[in-house]
């Protein structure tokens, strides 16, 4: 019971410790240790149950029973990563329903996962800023385009090795306003014709376009837009290497790691020159404002000894 538990701490010396303190230490232990202090009596159990405990939640390659599920919906998390789990289509529409504080969620290689679009477009409470849907092989075109109800918050989308195409890139950017980040790693159906949306994008400032089939023209296209900072094109096999610098440096990109591209901020314009003082009977030329100016310190010395 609590009374129990708490007097067994007084015991030992730790029941004087305060909340802060109790949480700053729960919050050193594993998601796996926490839940077994929360098992050991009703007064430590208050204390794992703190909000501030339950904003990060990692549960990779783990495994739980569905009541688990149920229970952290009810701890709001707000960062949740359940990268290489069983997690099954209906988990995740429950995560995205109950979690109303939930800004990030990681799925990765979540193979389980199927018929994602349905799920995708359900109004949900949450707020999500953050998505990554990578090596999830039912995630398409639908999933991609229904991330659109999302669209006043979400500015990263990690999709990595997935079925996306042209047709999901190009219809998704339109209900994205607020991007700043896209990971199209190994999606073999991205091409040159993707860029085009890609470069309208109004706040899009880094792009991953690593084995995928564009070619040099991408670049021609990508570098109309006006917020793009960096492009990843390494190991796109329709991508001269020894042609990449040229044309990068052609649209402003520099190249490292053979192949991240990083725009050439543009040249710092020079400040106009002030009007030039015009002498007196001499035209306005820099040598004739120069001797102008000497001319005025003699004057002004001659002055002081006078």
């Amino acid at each position: 019971g609590a009374g129990a538990g708490a007097g067994l701490l007084a015991a030992v010396g730790w029941g004087g410790l305060g909340r802060a303190i109790w949480v700053r230490i729960l919050s050193k232990l594993s998601m796996r240790d926490r839940a077994a202090c929360s098992l050991v009596c009703r007064w430590l159990a208050a204390h794992t149950r703190d909000h501030s405990l339950w904003q990060r939640v990692s549960l990779d390659r783990t495994t739980w029973f569905p009541e688990a599920l149920t229970a952290l919906c009810r701890r709001r998390p707000r960062h949740l990563s359940l990268r290489w789990t069983a997690l099954t289509t209906p988990e995740l529409q429950l995560l995205l329903s109950e979690c109303v504080e939930l800004e990030a969620i990681d799925v990765t290689g979540c193979t389980s996962l199927t018929n994602l679009g349905p799920v995708l477009a359900a109004p949900s409470p949450a707020r999500l800023r953050w998505v990554a849907f990578n090596f999830v092989p039912s995630f398409d075109d639908v999933a991609m385009i229904a991330l659109g109800q999302f669209g006043d918050t979400l500015h990263t989308v990690m999709v990595a090795g997935t079925r996306v195409s042209v047709v999901g890139v190009t219809r998704s950017l339109l209900g994205l306003p607020r991007l700043e980040t896209l990971d199209l790693y190994q999606c073999l159906w991205i091409t040159d014709d993707a860029m085009t949306a890609i470069w309208a994008a109004v706040a899009l400032r880094y792009l991953d376009l690593r084995m995928t089939n564009i070619t040099l023209e991408a670049l021609s296209l990508v570098a109309h837009s006006r917020t793009l900072r960096t492009v990843d094109v390494r190991d796109c096999a329709r991508i001269d290497r020894l042609s990449l610098p040229a044309h990068a440096a052609e649209h402003r990109f520099s190249v490292s790691l053979g192949g991240l591209l990083t725009r050439v901020p543009p040249t710092r314009r020079e400040v106009p020159l002030a009007p030039a003082i015009r002498v007196e009977g001499e035209s306005s030329t820099g040598g004739d404002v120069q001797a102008g100016a000497e001319g005025q310190q003699r004057e002004q010395g001659e002055k002081k000894e006078e």
